[in-house]
């Protein structure tokens, strides 16, 4: 029995796709999926996945799959995206302009998240590539 679900999502993931597509479905999926941005990360896998013609099944779901470690990561790039640029991330008077100048504090909001995409596409420039290494490896063992 576990052998036959086993070969069947080896079938369902390989539909149309080579190990290197699936490798890099897995990767860009992991990526996209701890990206602080919570309105984008599936328009995000869609076009990539479209674009590169991977498996858009298999790079939503890891996408899907990822959301609680997605909401669990927002504070820590919030927090570091301030870091590196130098801000405070998330202060009182943010809070408390949100009741008094709620305009002037989605601006705020939106540097903030700006500041957190900037360490995640730092994370993900020095990741991607061992990132996909070790997709290659993983998609290998299970597709073989």
């Amino acid at each position: 029995m576990a052998r036959h679900w086993r070969t069947r999502a080896t079938e369902f993931l390989q539909q149309g796709s080579s190990p290197h597509q699936l490798a890099l479905c897995l990767s860009l999926g992991l990526l996209l999926g701890i990206m602080p941005l919570l309105w984008g990360t599936s328009l995000l896998c869609f076009v990539l996945a479209a674009a590169l013609r991977l498996n858009h099944a298999v790079i939503q779901a890891i996408n899907y799959l990822l959301y609680p470690l997605q909401l669990a990561l927002l504070w820590p790039f919030f927090c570091g995206g301030g870091l590196l640029f130098d801000d405070r991330p998330l202060s009182q008077e943010l809070f408390q302009n949100l009741l008094h100048s709620p305009l002037s504090a989605l601006i705020d909001l939106g540097q903030v998240n700006l500041h957190a995409l900037a360490l995640w596409l730092l994370v993900a420039l020095v990741s991607a590539l061992p990132l996909y290494g070790l997709s290659r490896l993983l998609v290998r063992r299970v597709v073989a």
